[in-house]
């Protein structure tokens, strides 16, 4: 046979061979999918099928079922007003000598006019000395009386505060107390006080 005849036939047996295994491999991982698809998607289905909610009437109900509970006009209200209370203590909080008591100025809008009269005071005397600066910020917050028909409410603070000082810097953590009153325009704060100081563990 000659030698052209043999290298024919031996690269027609190659060519042959690799068509082979490349058909096989498809037809494989055809069937892979095929049987590992299916069990996939029932179990995304069992698990969707066993999540189940109480309703008020000791009902179970499925989750494709459940309601999604809408926040009342007084929720709404309260994490309005927590809010507020948060946004005070956060922008007052915050302050350095280089910043003019842009600190009061940015809570003027939040504040009754009482409350207005007697932190405005200060911005009347003269920043002096080295740097030094304070950021606040707000950890949680918490409403610990509501009384909607007098108007007045009172939110709990917890606070991270960050001090800058001669180029030290310390951190510790402070609560407050806000009162807030009804005014024309809305909830105001009206009242605030600082409380206890705790250094970080």
């Amino acid at each position: 046979m000659p030698l052209r005849a043999r290298l024919f036939i031996i690269i027609s047996l190659i060519v042959f061979v690799i068509l082979s295994i490349s058909i096989f491999l498809v037809i494989r991982s055809k069937k892979i999918k095929s049987t590992t698809t299916p069990n996939t998607v029932q179990t995304t289905t069992n698990l969707n099928s066993s999540q189940s909610v109480i309703d008020q009437n000791g009902s179970v109900i499925t989750s494709t079922q459940a309601v999604i509970k809408t926040l009342t006009t007084e929720e709404v209200e309260k994490n309005s007003v927590r809010q507020m209370a948060k946004i005070f203590i956060e922008r007052y909080g915050s302050y350095s000598t280089d910043n003019k008591y842009q600190n009061i100025i940015e809570v003027k809008s939040l504040c009754s006019q009482s409350l207005w009269t007697e932190i405005s005071a200060i911005m009347s005397s003269a920043q002096t000395g080295s740097f030094f600066g304070v950021t606040t910020q707000v950890l949680s917050s918490k409403i610990t009386s509501w009384n909607k028909t007098a108007g007045t409410t009172s939110v709990e603070i917890s606070a991270k505060r960050t001090e800058e000082k001669n180029g030290a810097t310390s951190v510790y953590y402070q609560d407050a107390t806000v009162e807030l009153t009804i005014a024309s325009s809305g909830w105001l704060v009206d009242k605030f006080k600082w409380l206890t100081v705790s250094l970080p563990n």
